[in-house]
């Protein structure tokens, strides 16, 4: 493996259990973080479910996805919600000034 000058390998631990998240997610995805660390506690991997190992696999999982070896779409994040429209621009005249004031400052 070439690594870049100040780069850290990862152990052989943390690449198994990469590739059991991997297996762990791939039959039931799309799952959430908070779901593969259940199923690896069940599994005996991980010791318990603390914020500390929960968060160890939360970046393993976003490495692995950043790597592109778990697709993005297979962990899910329930717990936000997606954005509500605005109910408040009812007519087209109201709608299509916020509209253009909103994206004003992007052009």
């Amino acid at each position: 493996m070439n690594r870049k000058r100040g780069e850290r390998g990862r152990s052989h631990a943390t690449l198994d259990l990469i590739e059991t998240c991997i297996k762990i997610i791939e039959p039931c995805q799309p799952i959430t973080v908070r779901g593969v660390c259940y199923k690896l506690f069940v599994a005996g991997l991980i010791d318990s479910m603390t914020t500390k190992n929960t968060q160890k696999v939360s970046r393993m999982l976003r490495d692995g996805r950043e790597e592109g070896r778990i697709p993005w779409d297979w962990i899910v994040d329930e717990s936000r919600r997606p954005p509500k429209v605005s109910q408040q621009c009812a007519s087209p005249q109201r709608s299509h000034f916020t509209r253009s004031s909103a994206y004003s400052g992007y052009r």
